[in-house]
């Protein structure tokens, strides 16, 4: 469903707004192995980093990036000594049409990650260098005003409290879409004069969630449609991503047998 999504639209972006880490626990490393790995699989163009996704440190997710060859974005989480950035801050995406049917035949979008302030990520068993994650607002405020020179469109993936995106929306010019995680739920209450679009997906993988926008000759945004479509019985599954679930229950279970085991 997805591969036909992108295929029969244009320019077309697959993106995660972050907090795809399981959190604690014994399979908590392997799934989200697999999970980055089945993400890779589908080219996702842009994934956020969320708070929650550090329940295994840094050093984890930087090794998983780099073996799976899948960009993970945050323009707010830093080291705290130095306030280096983790991750990288943004991509540009340069797409191509299509089809013939439309007034210009390339866009250009930036996209660019933040999640919510928080003054440690890394739980205390983690011996590595500790990371927080400064106000978003003004890594929006740094991160925006470059990203508008070189692009078409702004999209924000941003993962948190409902609230402080609405606060950072009020205080940073230049933002054309926002894919929404944490508080997903709250998307549909927001309502800008400035035309500003946000999605979101429910959580734990029930829903398909696409966003289609209309650009007019300039460029502009003129209309947006958002549609959930659930994922049940009747969707058929992607050969080689049913694969990937069954190799993982594989590991799984060989972990949790060698765990009885070494009792």
């Amino acid at each position: 469903m997805l591969n036909e999504s992108v295929d029969s639209t244009d320019f077309s972006l697959i993106l995660d707004a972050g907090g795809f880490s399981k959190g604690y626990g014994t399979t908590a490393p392997l799934q989200t192995d697999y999970l980055l790995k089945g993400m890779a699989m589908l080219n996702y163009d842009g994934v956020n980093l969320a708070v929650k996704d550090f329940s295994e440190g840094g050093v984890f997710l930087q090794s998983l990036s780099e073996k799976h060859r899948i960009d993970l974005l945050s323009a707010n989480i830093v080291y705290s000594k130095s306030n280096e950035l983790f991750a990288k801050p943004f991509v540009v995406k340069k797409l191509a049409a299509n089809s013939r049917n439309i007034p210009f035949k390339k866009l250009t979008i930036g996209l660019f990650g933040l999640c919510d302030e928080k003054e440690a990520l890394l739980h205390s068993r983690l011996q590595e260098e500790a990371l927080k994650s400064a106000p978003p607002i003004e890594a929006a405020q740094k991160i925006v005003p470059q990203l508008k020179r070189q692009v078409d469109l702004v999209i924000l993936l941003y993962n948190g409290r409902f609230n402080t995106l609405e606060s950072l929306l009020s205080h940073v010019e230049g933002i054309d879409v926002v894919i929404l995680g944490g508080e997903y739920y709250r998307a549909e209450q927001y309502s800008s004069d400035k035309g500003i679009i946000i999605a979101s997906s429910p959580s734990l993988g029930k829903y398909f969630a696409t966003l289609t926008i209309d650009l007019d000759k300039d460029k502009k945004i003129t209309a947006s449609q958002k549609r959930r479509i659930p994922l049940d019985e009747q969707i058929e599954d992607n050969p080689k991503l049913a694969r990937l679930v069954a190799d993982f229950d594989r590991a799984s279970k060989d972990g949790m047998t060698s765990s009885a085991n070494s009792r």
